[in-house]
């Protein structure tokens, strides 16, 4: 069946409930960005954001603006942009995406610096509250070995605070989000985004331009949310990250990635 809208003929995979039609991903979130989205598949599907520092001033770069949002962010310097994914995508899709966009960044001398983050959205629509939760159990007992994965710039960076365990007064994911995380969203897995729109936010990874970087982050991420969900009582009292990969199917270099970026940042 082909989008609902009169102007496009791609394929509709998203049911909105406001007219109770399909629309293609694209005119989906024309009205807001990432708004809430029903997964076609059980697959999961995975979102960028990528800030950078020394874009040319007044100007956009020549990126698919149907797959990009170029757009400013207070929190970096005065020549700094974030570049958004219009839509989540497959991990095979992000590649050829972040291929492109690579080459236009290289081409154009756009940086990092340590002001920059490197934000991907889960898309958790296809997943029960107590799943989240679970999940979220997980990445708390996991947690430390994460952030030793990650530059040490964003070990104790407040736009990526920890988060602390759930408590017995506040043991639902709703409670723990507005007790115990007081709705905020500067954590380095944020849950507001879950409550708005249905995905989770991983906040922690430094600033990159790095394709390998940019993809491996993303596959780790996908990989990992659907199995620890799927088999939580496999994973559920792991305290490494790396020990709980070798238990997925994820691409063996993905591990081997990780292990020699623990063994970078240790020093």
């Amino acid at each position: 069946m082909f989008c609902a809208s009169s102007t496009c003929s791609n394929l509709g995979t998203v049911l909105k409930p406001l007219d109770n039609k399909l629309y293609c991903w694209k005119c989906s979130n024309q009205d807001f960005f990432w708004q809430t989205f029903i997964s076609p598949h059980k697959k999961q599907y995975v979102g960028l954001e990528l800030e950078v520092i020394n874009y040319p001033p007044n100007e956009k770069l020549k990126i698919n603006d149907d797959m990009w949002i170029q757009k400013d962010d207070g929190s970096l310097s005065a020549t700094g942009k974030e570049l958004c994914l219009t839509l989540p995508l497959l991990n095979k899709h992000i590649k050829n995406e972040v291929t492109k966009l690579v080459t236009i960044l290289k081409e154009n001398n756009i940086k990092i610096d340590l002001t920059c983050g490197y934000h991907i959205h889960l898309d958790c629509s296809q997943y029960s509250e107590l799943d989240i939760k679970n999940f979220v159990c997980y990445c708390i007992n996991v947690q430390d070995s994460i952030f030793s994965l990650v530059s040490k710039s964003r070990r104790q960076n407040r736009f990526c605070m920890k988060i602390p365990k759930f408590s017995q007064d506040n043991n639902t994911l709703s409670l723990y989000y507005r007790n115990t995380l007081h709705c905020e969203r500067y954590h380095w897995l944020n849950l507001r985004s879950y409550f708005s729109r249905k995905s989770i936010e991983i906040r922690l990874h430094q600033g990159t331009t790095d394709f390998n970087e940019i993809v491996n982050w993303s596959m780790l991420w996908s990989y990992l949310i659907r199995f620890v969900i799927k088999r939580y009582n496999t994973f559920k009292d792991d305290s490494d990250i790396l020990l709980s990969l070798q238990r997925i199917p994820i691409p063996k270099y993905i591990i081997e990635y990780y292990q020699n970026k623990r063994l970078l940042y240790s020093e």
